[in-house]
């Protein structure tokens, strides 16, 4: 995962004014999936991220090749 999908989870999450705990619900995983995503740690699946994103409404294609 790249650092940059890590911000773009945490600013999303910010600006819609949600808790960790709130966008694991909405996920469907987690609180400690969320914090792990955010914060660029190597543990958390890919998959994950992507529900994750959709879940706050994040295409991460668009993410990923913006370098």
């Amino acid at each position: 995962m790249l650092p940059l999908v890590s911000a773009a989870l945490t600013i999303a999450r910010a600006m819609r004014g949600l808790t960790i705990p709130e966008v694991a619900i909405m996920a469907g995983v987690t609180p400690d999936d969320v914090f792990d995503a955010e914060n660029f740690l190597e543990d958390v699946h890919p998959a994950t991220v992507q529900i994750i994103a959709g879940a706050l409404g994040i295409d991460l294609r668009l993410v990923e090749k913006s370098f």
